[in-house]
């Protein structure tokens, strides 16, 4: 109904729907870049993008998954065009914890199987190690906002962000991974 409304320049339509899903949006490109103006610049394009091209667009799924799924693809077009790869063809570990709008569910008992899999190679984590991934995946605070909190250097929070993902990946199949895009 709104892309209908949009489709016809009816900018309150617009306007809502850029109200109600710009911030969510704006956090799911962090997820990504982690990097905040960035995020809210590609969002930004893809409102920009709908707003263009509003009249030949085809939805396939709802609006909320079309819009996540842009975003979504943006930033990882964006990762790529910077040769931004992943050279263990994985995702970033905060990733592993966040539903992604519009996607399909996989089965309850893969599902609970897998993520008790991720559970135990988290467990199996040194603690401080765990300490700085759970502040960063759970409550999603920032590298310098985790340093403060306990008392280290940004980079020690990279560091042991980058290497709580080594050892979860050395750990997780891949295929586990895929499943997590599909939640």
């Amino acid at each position: 109904m709104l892309l209908h409304q949009i489709r016809e320049g009816k900018t309150s339509a617009y306007q809502k729907l850029f109200d109600h899903f710009y911030e969510d949006l704006v956090n799911t490109a962090y997820r990504y870049l982690y990097d905040e103006a960035e995020s809210e610049d590609l969002v930004q394009e893809v409102f920009i993008y709908l707003w263009e091209y509003a009249a030949d667009i085809e939805i396939h799924t709802t609006l909320k998954g079309y819009l996540f799924r842009m975003v979504k693809n943006r930033c990882l077009n964006k990762l790529k065009a910077v040769k931004v790869i992943d050279s263990t063809n994985t995702i970033a570990i905060q990733q592993l914890f966040e539903d992604i709008p519009g996607e399909e569910e996989v089965h309850d008992t893969v599902q609970n199987e897998r993520y008790n899999q991720l559970m135990r190679a988290i467990e199996a984590l040194p603690d401080k190690m765990k300490e700085i991934l759970m502040l960063k995946v759970r409550h999603n605070y920032k590298y310098e906002e985790i340093a403060d909190q306990l008392g280290i250097s940004v980079n020690t929070v990279k560091t042991q962000l980058k290497n709580a993902r080594k050892r979860i990946n050395k750990i997780m199949p891949v295929v586990f991974l895929l499943w997590w895009f599909s939640r």
